[in-house]
């Protein structure tokens, strides 16, 4: 079996960042000015801005690589100035599970994937906002959900069910 790697977009995560940091800036400088001076829009400039300079600082470049051959999943994470690998073997995976973060009817909506493990803790793959390919289509990220589910129910040696 082959080995399948996804990778998030730090710099579409920097991009939408600067872009909420910009439309802030604009609140906050046009916000109190006029005949109205609406201060509430100065702040959620400032807001804005907080969030868009918070997230152009902390991209996360993450890339998940799936090895059926070694029953593994490791995940790869690289911050600014920061790195770490972590080491997911079949065995410790309990169920898996499509979340969904958004409303169509707000116009984004973000797919991720939960392992549960056997020792009870939650392992986000495909965390919303990093911008994974695929990850804003539910078949695309249902289809990771079975090809992994298969996969690991493979590896102990059962009947593969999606």
């Amino acid at each position: 079996m082959d080995s399948w790697t996804i990778c998030s977009r730090p710099a579409v995560q920097r991009a939408v960042g600067l872009v909420v940091a910009l439309v802030g800036a604009a609140l906050t400088v046009l916000g109190g000015r006029g005949p109205d001076r609406s201060w509430s829009a100065t702040w959620l400039g400032v807001l804005l801005v907080v969030a868009g300079v918070a997230s152009v600082l902390a991209a996360v470049h993450e890339c998940i690589t799936i090895d059926p051959g070694d029953r593994t999943i490791t995940i790869d994470t690289r911050r600014a100035g920061a790195a770490a690998t972590r080491i997911v073997h079949f065995a410790q995976i309990d169920d898996i599970r499509l979340n969904r973060l958004g409303s169509a009817s707000n116009g984004t909506v973000f797919y991720s994937l939960s392992l549960m493990l056997l020792s009870g803790e939650t392992l986000t793959l495909f965390a919303p906002g990093r911008f994974v390919p695929g990850s804003m289509d539910r078949a695309t990220v249902d289809g990771w959900r079975s090809r992994l589910w298969n996969d690991v129910v493979r590896d102990r040696g059962l009947t593969a069910v999606t």
